[in-house]
Parts: structure tokens; C-alpha cells; sequence
């Protein structure tokens, strides 16, 4: 119920050291959002960062904001860079650094490629062995026209 549902965001914020507020589209627009958002401020938790272009609903703006808008995980960004360094300051102590770094080639290939590249590969070669031109056509024709 919302009732319990308040209760349990109202612990959860009172346990936190520092409350990410994520402003996006549809974030601005919700009552949810603005009342977490007004209680982390009033314990001064409040993180507010910009996921998408909107307007940050009057009453939150007082404190500058960190867009990563047009944040790449992985690249240097001085938005993300900020935001580390509010955490720290709140948290009283360095993030744990979360690697973004490029995922690995198997994780990158779609996996028909992993099936379908051997199969492709198998049937080149057996197209190449069979035609009559191949060296291993002209290999197996020559011996079998040698005396015994």
C-alpha cells in the first residue's frame, strides 16, 4: 500500500548517506520522485543528476545538478567525475571505481556469428577440395590413374 510503501523510503532514506535523485522525462513529473526528493534534501542527501533534457521541478534546483545526458559509461565525463566526488564528500570516503571498460570480444559478437562463421568456413573449404580444379581433386585423380 502507499502508506507502508512511505514508510519503508522514509527508513531507507533515513539509513542513507546520500540520496542519487535521477531527473529524467518522466521522473519530473512524478509525486513519488519529488516527495523522496524533497525529504533527501531536507536531510541533506540530496544528489540531483539529469538523465534526459527536462525541467528539474521548482524547489530542486537550488543545488547544482550533474547532467549525463550525454554520458558514454566508460568515458571520461565531468558530470560522472562530479558526482563521484559528492559522493565521497557525503559518504565520507572514495567510491568503489566501477569499471565501464569495453566488454569482452565474446560478449560483444552476436552469437550467430559463433554458429554460423565455422559452418560458413566448413563449406568454403569443402567447395574448395571439391571442385575439379583444387589441388586436392587433381591430387586424388593422378593416383588413382597410377599403376599398382
Amino acid at each position: 500500500t502507499g502508506g507502508s510503501f512511505n514508510q519503508v523510503i522514509r527508513q531507507e532514506l533515513a539509513t542513507a548517506k546520500c540520496a542519487i535523485v535521477v531527473w529524467s522525462e518522466q521522473s519530473v513529473e512524478s509525486e513519488w520522485v519529488q516527495a523522496e526528493a524533497s525529504e533527501a534534501k531536507q536531510q541533506e542527501k540530496y544528489l540531483p543528476i539529469k538523465i534526459t533534457e527536462c525541467q528539474i521541478p521548482l524547489g530542486f534546483t537550488q543545488r547544482t545538478y550533474q547532467s549525463l545526458v550525454e554520458w558514454d559509461p566508460g568515458a571520461e565525463h565531468v558530470g560522472f567525475s562530479q558526482l563521484l566526488k559528492d559522493i565521497e564528500r557525503l559518504v565520507k570516503r572514495p567510491p568503489t571505481r566501477v569499471d565501464f571498460g569495453p566488454k569482452p570480444w565474446w560478449k560483444r559478437v552476436h552469437p550467430i556469428w559463433l554458429v554460423s562463421t565455422p559452418a560458413a568456413l566448413a563449406a568454403t573449404i569443402s567447395s574448395l577440395c571439391m571442385s575439379p580444379s583444387s589441388p586436392l581433386q587433381r591430387c586424388i585423380a593422378t593416383s588413382s590413374r597410377r599403376p599398382r
